[in-house]
């Protein structure tokens, strides 16, 4: 749950990234040490890998609000400099070069939640799910395109609707007329960490099957 991340282009291309490995790796893996251009005057030993992922918009304005920062590993530093020397202490999946390097946050993630619903009127939509599965169920983990902005803390609790789906009415006097079906229940989810525009959800329980593009709202 600490390690999903949303970035924003100009973090994406300030943050330090992997140019090489040591003993001519093509890729790395825990064990490993990894080049990294630059890092000079660090404020930590602890380093987090990450790759870029999908590109976050509103879907109103098509605005960019960020980007996913895929967590692939944890490194610490051995040695400042152009480029800075860091060993792979643990990994979530094969480094590559150009992944880029961020310092570990600590302490950003509450231990304890209390489960409760947002005093406004939330109504937003599940835009992603963490590790790309078809269907999402309960503990899947999702993204949302709602966030602190919004008035979303960590603990709040949303509803899940499916959407409805359009369906052509063989009944109807009017040829290829249209009916949208109700939106139904299709489960609740947490939210646990917390953006401007995105937030990042636990699903707590499923009724139905559960998919990208269903709205959340406060229940």
């Amino acid at each position: 749950m600490s390690s999903p991340k949303i970035v924003d282009k100009k973090q994406l291309d300030s943050a330090p990234y992997i140019v090489d490995f040591t003993k001519e790796h093509l890729l790395a893996g825990a064990g490993d040490r990894i080049y990294v251009r630059s890092i000079e005057h660090p404020t930590t030993l602890n380093f987090t890998v990450y790759r870029k992922g999908k590109k976050f918009e509103l879907p109103s304005s098509k605005k960019i609000i960020g980007f996913e920062a895929i967590h692939i590993a944890e490194a610490v530093l051995q040695n400042t400099g152009d480029p800075a020397t860091l060993k792979v202490t643990q990994s979530k999946n094969v480094i590559r070069k150009g992944d880029k390097i961020m310092a570990t946050e600590n302490g950003r993630l509450a231990l304890n939640f209390f489960p409760q619903a947002p005093a406004k009127q939330i109504k937003g939509q599940i835009i992603s799910v963490l590790d790309g599965v078809a269907q999402i169920g309960q503990h899947n983990i999702v993204v949302i395109n709602k966030g602190a902005a919004d008035g979303l803390k960590s603990g709040h609790v949303l509803q899940i609707l499916q959407r409805g789906e359009t369906i052509i009415d063989p009944f109807a006097k009017l040829k290829n007329d249209e009916v949208t079906l109700p939106d139904e229940e299709a489960g609740i989810l947490m939210v646990f960490r917390i953006f401007d525009h995105i937030s990042y959800a636990l699903v707590m329980s499923a009724k139905n099957a559960i998919h990208v593009s269903d709205y959340v709202v406060t229940p």
